[in-house]
């Protein structure tokens, strides 16, 4: 054990270094796009940075972008908003990152001093097949559903999606075991595929076991660890954590409080194209049961004001609560939610019935 102790101390002292001094992202286009604003939106599963929901001006071909971050690394979108295809993502890192921006259908994007973005080009060059075809069939199957196409027709092409996802997690589960010690790893376990993966806890914990001692002493590993422990107990047969949070009005609302009745766990949030797409399924159900089930909904908005116009937007009269911490909610960290829409079917004792069960079906076999 002793022999680890001097590696992970120089690469945590390292982080902790890098985190004060930042990151400076300084970048080139062409003239052409003087003036223009280049945005970043920062897609944070961890919960653990500060917002990166930012834009910098082009000028004189160049642009420079600045801030810190708590983790690692930080998957960020890049795009300016008039140009479609003026669109890239990467990986921010507390360093000095250069980023030459050609044009181009789409434009090309390469950076330098930014190893955490080189290794995931090179993964998604090597396993660029399930990509190129997921994405163009996820928008032919919203096409197929907003025209109200066979539903026979749908699910075909949703069991090609599922093929093209199961090869896009074993493309990261090969990366894990065959990258212990780069962080690209630890980012693939704790987020994509622990959200996949929910079904196999054993091979998320050998998974795990296989990453290298420095990323485990990761305040993200030890957050994985506990998700991993959770798990163990968000199954169906097992008690529904209990918890209270504010209602749109802010008074107190507890799961206790649905005692005796079936409910309705609903995560999702006001930002959530999925999960407003649900919201027919979630008030047919709620006509079809309202006698015997509740729907609580669980916002994971930040914006108050956005959360409360939402539920009035759309009608969605059942019960509400939010903390407004977006992923960094006790409540959805409970009950390991990892994306949204998310639900959990918890019967009239307090115990788990089913983790996300298909609402499209018949819930009669849950609710008695």
């Amino acid at each position: 054990m002793a022999k680890y102790l001097i590696p992970i101390l120089s690469i945590l002292i390292h982080f902790t270094v890098n985190a004060q001094e930042g990151f400076r992202l300084t970048g080139s286009v062409h003239d052409s796009l003087n003036g223009k604003f280049i945005h970043f939106y920062g897609i944070d599963y961890s919960g653990s940075n500060k917002p990166v929901r930012d834009s910098v001006k082009i000028v004189n071909g160049i642009f420079e972008y600045t801030g810190s971050l708590t983790t690692p690394a930080l998957l960020t979108s890049v795009y300016i908003k008039e140009i479609p295809m003026f669109f890239g993502q990467i990986f921010l890192e507390n360093k000095h990152i250069q980023l030459k921006v050609t044009p181009g259908k789409p434009y090309r994007f390469e950076t330098t001093n930014n190893p955490v973005t080189a290794q995931y080009i090179q993964w998604r060059a090597a396993t660029s097949d399930p990509f190129i075809k997921m994405y163009p069939l996820m928008n032919s199957i919203d096409s197929l559903r907003n025209a109200g196409a066979d539903t026979s027709l749908i699910a075909e092409q949703e069991k090609t999606l599922h093929n093209f996802q199961q090869l896009k997690r074993q493309a990261e589960i090969e990366f894990v075991n065959t990258n212990p010690d780069v962080y690209l790893s630890l980012y693939w376990l704790s987020y994509s595929l622990f959200h996949s993966m929910q079904q196999q806890p054993a091979q998320l914990q050998s998974l795990y076991e296989n990453l290298s001692p420095a990323l485990k002493a990761l305040p993200e590993a030890k957050e994985f660890e506990h998700k991993l422990a959770t798990l163990q107990q968000i199954k169906p047969g097992n008690p529904a954590p209990l918890f209270s949070a504010p209602s749109p009005e802010g008074k107190s609302t507890s799961l206790e409080q649905f005692r005796g009745k079936y409910v309705l766990l609903d995560f999702w949030a006001s930002w959530c194209g999925p999960c407003l797409e649900k919201i027919p399924e979630l008030k047919r159900i709620h006509k079809e049961y309202g006698a015997k089930l509740d729907i609580l909904g669980i916002s994971l908005d930040q914006d108050k004001e956005k959360w409360i116009t939402a539920i009035k937007k759309y009608q969605l009269n059942w019960h509400h609560v939010s903390e407004l911490k977006y992923w960094s909610g006790n409540i959805s960290k409970s009950y390991n939610i990892s994306a949204i829409p998310a639900t959990m079917l918890i019967g009239p004792d307090g115990n788990i019935l089913a983790i996300n069960p298909d609402l499209g079906k018949d819930l009669s076999k849950y609710v008695k």
